[in-house]
């Protein structure tokens, strides 16, 4: 993999300079600080609406640090998911579109490189983000609640991150082949609509990805659920769609990238 170190440290100092490295931090951040927020005020909502209709009793127990960490869960799996899709699938067609990849790959820099650098650098800055914002969930969530259920905290942003970790490889696969964001972007949400849906359906929650997904409640909730498989799953999943983009972008006439 000609110039991989090289390329790798490019990515990594491009993020620091675009925008990426205020939108989705400030994002992750923000729900982290919300999620233990609303898990406290939304049972007194729920009771306040009730109130205004006397024909109506709602009967809310008392939020507790569980629901802070759900609420994490929740926000991990849907709201950042989402952000995840859009800020990655634009990760090759869009330097492709602007001719800086055509202007690294005749020099000698390997197309499989050039792939894998932009997974590593998407994922190493996912994982940093989402662990400073496990972090600041967990301190909101002690100074609201008195205390944070540390290991369903952890499990659950871990199980989280390798299901988002083969998402962002699906990705940058969805770029390569697409080659417009737009395009990937709608692909990507499709995928995991369809990965959602699956969750439902007890064989794919033990034998596919959709099982992380659709485990993050009982994580948050101090339950373990086996995802020994769809862990493996979706690292099968991830390497595949890393080898498709690899092989498409090895067989693509540079003169393409630019479509």
């Amino acid at each position: 993999m000609s110039g991989f170190g090289v390329w790798l440290r490019k990515e990594l100092l491009e993020i620091t300079r675009t925008w990426r490295r205020v939108v989705l931090p400030v994002l992750v951040l923000f729900l982290a600080v919300m999620s233990p927020v609303l898990a406290y005020i939304t049972p007194e909502l729920l009771r306040s609406a009730a109130s205004n209709d006397p024909g109506v009793v709602i009967s809310v127990p008392d939020p507790t640090a569980i629901d802070a960490i759900r609420q994490w869960a929740q926000s991990l799996g849907q709201i950042i998911m989402f952000a995840i899709i859009i800020v990655a699938a634009g990760s090759v067609s869009n330097d492709l579109r602007d001719g800086t990849g055509q202007l690294a790959l005749v020099k000698p820099l390997g197309r499989a490189a050039f792939i894998l650098a932009k997974f590593v650098t998407q994922v190493l800055f996912l994982a940093l983000v989402v662990a400073v914002g496990a972090g600041v969930c967990g301190v909101a969530t002690a100074l609201i609640f008195g205390e944070t259920p540390i290991a369903n905290l952890v499990a659950v942003t871990l199980a989280w991150f390798v299901f988002a970790a083969m998402f962002v490889a699906l990705m940058t696969l969805l770029s390569t082949l697409l080659g417009s964001q737009a395009a990937a972007v709608g692909a990507g949400l499709a995928i995991y609509v369809l990965f959602s849906i699956a969750g439902i359906w007890k064989p794919a929650q033990e034998f596919s990805p959709a099982g992380l997904l659709a485990g993050l409640d009982e994580l948050a909730s101090g339950t373990r659920p086996d995802l020994a498989i769809p862990v493996l799953a979706s690292l099968a999943v991830g390497a595949i769609a890393l080898y498709v983009a690899v092989i498409r972008f090895e067989r693509m006439p540079i003169r393409q990238s630019t479509l």
